[in-house]
């Protein structure tokens, strides 16, 4: 079963993805674009490290959080996570494969990071 581990930190939340800007329509906001790109460094350079593995689908994706407060829906970082790794980790099956989704708030996660763990599911049929 391929498994990979990646920390990076809490996406702005998905109600700050986007704006809307006259003449253009929904555009990412500047917070967003910046997460994307440090998070997606961070995604592609565990992905190397750990040997470029190879997703089967369908994946099992699973979050944990560092939510000290209960002032954001945790259920919010779930998107720009999953859109963050398949722009960022060559080769990753499309988030619509995602069957297995788990979002948990987690103390041993540091305040202000997310713990990503994806993985193959067991007996994946073919896609």
């Amino acid at each position: 079963m391929t498994a990979l581990t990646i920390t990076v930190p809490l996406p702005p939340s998905a109600n700050a993805l986007t704006r809307n800007v006259k003449g253009r329509g929904r555009v990412n906001t500047a917070g967003y674009n910046l997460w994307l790109e440090e998070a997606g460094y961070t995604a592609r350079m565990a992905h190397r490290a750990a040997g470029k593995p190879v997703f089967e689908k369908p994946l099992a994706v699973t979050l944990q959080l560092g939510l000290r407060d209960r002032r954001r829906d945790a259920g919010n970082c779930l998107k720009p996570t999953e859109d963050m790794l398949v722009k960022s980790i060559e080769g990753l099956p499309d988030d619509r494969w995602n069957d297995d989704i788990s979002i948990k708030r987690d103390a041993a996660i540091p305040s202000g990071m997310v713990r990503i763990t994806i993985t193959s599911l067991p007996g994946a049929p073919p896609g």
